[in-house]
């Protein structure tokens, strides 16, 4: 059985150096952001809730993760300590918007992709931004299964994941691409039928 609890990442072959575009003056972190506007215009326009994009497909965290050095930790923002996370965070609940975070499965940049390991990584990059934040509503995942940095593809473990999710925030809700509580609506548009409850069938994704 694998250890669900958070381990001491570094020590593993994943943590390893960001690439150099990370520390550059330029990088798109570096500017500088009002924390609060995102919020207050969202809750301004009558929404309810707000997602962040915590990892996309690059693998790059925007938060300070055990789990690897591709994250804000190797920026010059904020002086290497800042938490894109934990501010967004502060400033959804501040509005009173409920806080939801996506976590990109595909990564691009782990050394593990492809392996049982990366299934480890993944659910201690789960177990961090679900026990530092406070209450999330929502966790989005995807199916997107490239190539990893390896050329590899990766067999996600999405029972454990979804475990992980209901044991360390039961009140959310997780949106892989079918289920087990928020199905996609089947499209990038933006606009799903009147009922989606069909528009992807689970046996279909993989």
């Amino acid at each position: 059985m694998p250890n669900d609890t958070l381990r001491d990442s570094s020590s593993r072959q994943d943590v390893e150096e960001a690439p150099a575009y990370a520390s550059r003056p330029e990088a798109p972190m570096q500017r500088r952001r009002e924390r609060d506007t995102p919020a207050r215009a969202a809750k301004a326009a009558g929404f309810r809730a707000m997602i962040l994009t915590a990892k996309h497909h690059d693998g790059f965290c925007l938060w300070p993760t055990a789990t690897t050095r591709h994250s804000v930790a190797a920026s010059p923002w904020r002086g290497g300590a800042g938490d894109v996370v934990r501010e967004f965070t502060d400033a959804a609940n501040a509005e009173g918007l409920r806080a939801g975070l996506y976590l990109s499965p595909w990564d691009r940049n782990a050394p593990s992709y492809g392996s049982s390991r990366y299934n480890d990584l993944y659910c201690d990059q789960l177990t961090e931004l679900l026990t530092r934040y406070g209450p999330i509503a929502e966790v989005w995942f995807d199916g997107a299964n490239g190539e990893g940095a390896n050329g590899r593809h990766q067999a996600y473990d999405w029972p454990r994941y979804w475990a992980r999710v209901r044991r360390l925030q039961p009140n959310a809700g997780s949106l892989p691409d079918a289920g087990p509580d928020i199905r996609w609506s089947g499209n990038e548009r933006g606009v799903a039928g009147w009922s989606a409850s069909v528009a992807v069938e689970p046996e279909g994704v993989g």
